[in-house]
């Protein structure tokens, strides 16, 4: 296995994770699908994101002030509409990568009151363009064990021109046909690759990014880890040098599409090299991890989200490469 480097410390800005959202302004089309707990598809339309950037910063830098998000539904006129400022943005529990990624969520976890959590990844090709994103809601309804839900957006940038103004979005949008039931929408040429947990089979070297929710100090580390997966189950081993400490999970596979840990993390594949690792249930302590990730081609991205007590701990984005 690869072995990593020491851990590295830096602190996160305000400024930053609002370039990170500034950077996904546009127009955003692809479609939106729900999955049940067994990571069965349930429905599926097509969907449009604006993003609409606008006003100057009071500090007289460059760079918008306020970030309009609205969803506009195959079928239906606006269905929701958004609005961060720079001052909200961090503050309501959310974090943006300079890449784009997204982890979102409440403050705090608790079963009584429903979770969601919403997380997107946006994959970048060779010349550093953005290839397409993925978004995911997780639900877990009030009083529910655990997260019950998801419904997963695959979108590609449009070519069509973001308004000038946040006035001027549409009610309503004309969606292309062939983008509503691929879950390749930036590349309708892309075929299916089949299980996603037979592509993470493999050597995997990465990089960890995490920020922590009070102090905003970003700890970067790089890990290596191996994925064997046979005759329904997968076994991870991953090594950091930075603690000199190594981590083995052994999951079996309760579904096709599903893969139980025995810390009682569940491994959905949602097709598409698209997984969620959610825990079975939201257990009394708060102790709560929150994943999703994405393997295109010989990337692999992650997003996660952590509760120590109940409370939001830290977010983290990683990037890792099959070696």
């Amino acid at each position: 296995m690869v072995q990593a480097s020491s851990e590295s410390s830096t602190r996160y800005t305000k400024e930053d994770n609002w370039d990170g959202l500034c950077r996904n302004a546009g127009i955003w089309e692809g479609n939106q699908a729900s999955y049940d707990k067994d990571a069965v598809e349930k429905k599926r339309v097509a969907s449009s994101v604006y993003i609409h950037t606008s006003g100057e910063r009071e500090d007289g830098k460059p760079g918008p002030s306020d970030v309009w998000v609205h969803l506009i539904r195959e079928g239906s006129q606006r269905y929701s509409q958004v609005y961060f400022s720079r001052d909200n943005f961090f503050a309501r529990g959310m974090f943006m990568s300079p890449h784009g990624d997204m982890d979102s969520g409440f403050r705090t976890a608790v079963r009584e009151n429903g979770t969601i959590i919403e997380q997107v990844i946006s994959m970048d090709g060779e010349d550093d363009k953005c290839v397409g994103r993925v978004r995911i809601v997780h639900k877990g309804a009030r009083n529910e064990e655990g997260f019950s839900t998801w419904i997963v957006f695959r979108e590609r940038r449009s070519p069509e021109a973001l308004p000038n103004y946040n006035s001027e979005i549409p009610q309503s949008r004309k969606h292309p046909d062939e983008i509503r039931e691929t879950n390749y929408p930036w590349d309708l040429n892309t075929k299916a690759e089949g299980s996603t947990f037979e592509q993470l089979r493999g050597s995997w070297k990465g990089v960890k990014r995490a920020i922590g929710a009070k102090d905003s100090a970003l700890r970067e580390s790089e890990y290596s880890f191996d994925v064997s997966y046979k005759d329904g189950k997968m076994d991870v081993k991953y090594l950091f040098n930075h603690t000199n400490e190594s981590l083995e999970l052994k999951g079996e596979r309760v579904t096709d599409r599903m893969i139980r840990f025995p810390n009682g993390q569940e491994l959905r594949d949602l097709g598409g090299g698209v997984t969620v690792l959610t825990p079975s249930s939201i257990p009394e302590s708060g102790n709560v991890v929150v994943e999703m990730a994405w393997v295109l081609g010989n990337t692999r991205k992650r997003v996660s989200r952590t509760y120590k007590e109940g409370a939001w701990l830290s977010s983290a984005y990683f990037i890792e490469t099959r070696v």
